[in-house]
């Protein structure tokens, strides 16, 4: 079975499969399945982009909606893990995983499947210590924390990996395996990623959870991406003879080792088709108990505690779950739209505040195995549950073809938080009219969750009002959504007009300047400002224009922000130094290592710089020496060709490997800094000064 893995997707779907048909082409043999390894950026809309943890700049609705509206549909099967630049309110509709386009399925938090016999495992999201322990308290629309946090893995989800036995072909894992540098070449990764040099270190780089569950396990592959570089390793077992192969894949841009084919021998004939594993699915039903919507602290069972702490499934309890899905563990092409996908045509569309959903495909899933939705749970904290005849009317308004079974939740407490479902229960959700007993005891562990206030849940849930069910109302839109501009283009206004009183202006200016100057000079001290006092005023504001692009250019070759990007880190590019913040961890500069087009432009940038300061020495001595300004104006006008060269160059290295764009086309991910910004001015002030050093723009005063 040939198995295409990709590293960060970043929404480019179009392109990999595009690359993907190219390499079919090329050796003549089909590809069966595709696997991401995060970064997915499942965005159906507009909406959608509102719940991705990107600045506002990068986020773009790439080609996804095609596939989730039915323009386009994936011609391999696809699977996916989350990463940390997802549109979470989608994903966090299929916990336990789901189609979320024709023949594309998303593991879920955790989760694995078997494809043809092969077993994959996989583990979405990044690591993060604060929010380790906590359970799955957020919810849609985020705030500026819960954006981020909402795919920060939990200790419930590798607690649950860490059950399963036997055999894993291939785990994904957005993350890598902390420590796993220390089994390849770090001397190359290092040439590739010098500031990865202190985490390697200090072994903070990647997650130990996903290190934890690597060392337990030993699938024969571990796929990862999220540092954007490719790299490969070999794990041995400890005291054993497994081996893991690792292999870390970059993003999706051009010249990026992004896509790696490799062949499985596969346990099965016939056509590839999705399977639910059924020790995994046990697993879940077992482990039930465990799940959390809470932003307290949440501890996993251990062997010292007083009742059940591992989890690997008997041969009986699988049988009893094997029976529960009628002894079929195909995974059912049950997709369904939730909400009205992007339209590029359609300039009449709403940006509204996403809301918490609940998708049928987890409502099924739930159903048979006899777990809890998350999303369910999180609807009765917050008292917004779905009315069932009157969702459907409102998905159907909104989400277009969203097909939805009646689903009732009951209040009961008992039945809503129970830990444990009995093996002959039927696990049937009803609706509990008579007066309820829930109770918001426990508000003093969610003190710190601001998406659960202890004043709303007692003005709710204890509410006298029997009517248990409510239509969820239209989220409030942006504010001037719904007005239509008109996008009518006028011509500006082009009358000149004559620059009254501009020499009293300009002599006000340079006097108070000069003013300034010398008021903040020490005494007897032969300053430039001094010496301007005596200039005429052209030359004095040439000067001043001259020492201004000097300052501007030195300033912005020393500086790290001539190309910046904030995807995989705070990435900053620049002619000398480059900086990256890695993660909320310090920052991190070093040396740049320039292409030939970088390099020009250094160069001309840096003598450029030196013969501004000449001019600048020349129109000072001026004072003294009226004969050496045509000089002056000569080496102002070699620095301001020198200036327009480097601008024009510089944009011919958007290539190089760190960009991944095409000579003067930077890719959406990246845009150009301060620093560029400050180049830029000063050659305009270069320009400026030049001409008043040439007194050919303005009559002499």
């Amino acid at each position: 079975m040939r198995i295409a893995v990709e590293g960060c997707a970043h929404g480019e779907l179009d392109i990999i499969y595009e690359t993907i048909q190219e390499i079919e082409k090329i050796d003549g043999r089909k590809i069966d399945l595709l696997i991401c390894c995060g970064d997915f950026q499942a965005a159906r809309n507009l909406n959608d982009l509102k719940c991705m943890a990107i600045s506002d700049k990068y986020k773009d609705m790439c080609t996804f909606y095609k596939y989730y509206s039915g323009e386009k549909k994936a011609p391999i099967l696809t699977i996916f893990i989350g990463g940390n630049h997802e549109a979470s309110n989608y994903l966090q509709e299929l916990p336990y995983g789901g189609w979320v386009a024709p023949n594309i399925y998303y593991l879920g938090y955790a989760g694995v499947v078997q494809v043809a016999g092969i077993r994959i495992a996989g583990l979405s999201g990044i690591y993060k210590s604060r929010h380790w322990m906590q359970g799955h308290y957020e919810k849609p629309p985020y705030t500026d924390s819960t954006i981020r946090s909402v795919y920060h893995i939990r200790n419930i989800e590798v607690f649950r990996l860490k059950q399963l036995s036997g055999k894993i072909d291939i785990f994904l894992s957005h993350d890598w395996p902390a420590g796993v540098t220390k089994y390849g070449d770090e001397d190359i990764l290092l040439k590739q990623k010098p500031f990865f040099k202190d985490d390697i270190e200090s072994n903070t780089l990647g997650s130990p959870p996903c290190m934890e569950l690597l060392e337990r396990l030993y699938p024969s592959y571990w796929f990862s991406a999220h540092l954007h570089c490719k790299f490969a390793a070999l794990v041995p077992e400890k005291g054993g003879a497994r081996v893991t192969k690792f292999l870390a894949l970059d993003k999706c841009l051009p010249k990026r080792k992004f896509l790696q084919v490799l062949e499985v021998r596969s346990q099965e004939d016939g056509p590839i088709q999705l399977n639910y594993d059924l020790e995994w699915l046990t697993i879940l039903h077992l482990t039930n108990h465990l799940l959390s919507i809470k932003s307290s602290i949440h501890y996993m069972p251990g062997q010292y505690g007083g009742g059940r702490w591992t989890y690997t499934p008997t041969a009986k309890e699988k049988q009893i779950v094997y029976e529960k899905f009628g002894s079929n563990l195909r995974i059912p092409l049950n997709f369904t739209r939730t909400v009205k996908p992007y339209d590029p045509c359609d300039i009449n569309t709403r940006i509204e505040w996403p809301r918490l959903l609940i998708n049928d495909q987890t409502t099924r899933f739930c159903k048979m195995l006899g777990i809890d939705d998350p999303s369910a749970l999180l609807q009765i904290i917050t008292n917004i549950t779905m009315d069932n005849s009157r969702s459907s009317e409102l998905s159907m308004e909104t989400s277009g073809e969203y097909m939805s079974e009646s689903m009732d939740i009951s209040f009961d407490e008992e039945s809503v938080f129970s830990s444990t479902f009995e093996e002959n229960s039927t696990h049937k959700y009803f609706v509990d009219n008579s007066p309820t007993n829930f109770s918001p005891k426990s508000d003093g562990d969610d003190s710190d969750n601001g998406d659960m206030s202890k004043s709303t849940l007692h003005g709710t849930v204890n509410s006298s009002n029997t009517e248990t069910t409510t239509e969820i109302a239209d989220s409030a839109s942006m504010d001037g959504s719904s007005e239509q501009t008109g996008c009518v283009q006028t011509e500006p206004n082009c009358k000149k007009f004559k620059r009254r009183n501009y020499s009293v202006y300009s002599t006000v200016i340079v006097s108070s300047l000069l003013d300034i100057c010398v008021s903040y000079a020490p005494n007897n001290v032969p300053t430039l400002c001094h010496l301007t006092r005596k200039m005429d005023k052209l030359t004095i504001i040439s000067v001043i224009l001259f020492f201004l692009a000097d300052i501007s250019a030195i300033i912005s070759i020393s500086m790290p922000d001539w190309i910046i990007t904030d995807v995989g880190g705070d990435t900053r590019l620049g002619l000398m130094w480059s900086c990256m913040t890695l993660y909320n961890r310090p920052q991190v500069c070093f040396k740049s290592q320039l292409e030939s087009e970088w390099m020009m432009a250094l160069v001309c940038i840096f003598i450029g710089c030196i013969l501004i300061t000449a001019t600048v020495i020349l129109l000072i001595l001026s004072h003294w020496d009226r004969t050496v300004i045509p000089f002056a104006r000569w080496v102002g006008f070699s620095a301001m060709i020198l200036f327009c060269n480097a601008a024009v160059i510089f944009p011919m290295g958007f290539h190089i490997n760190e960009i991944g764009g095409q000579p003067y086309q930077l890719p959406n991910s990246h845009q150009v800094g301060i620093a560029y910004i400050l180049f830029v001015l000063a050659l305009w002030i270069t320009v400026i000064s030049e001409l008043f050093a040439g007194k050919v723009c303005l009559p002499h005063f």
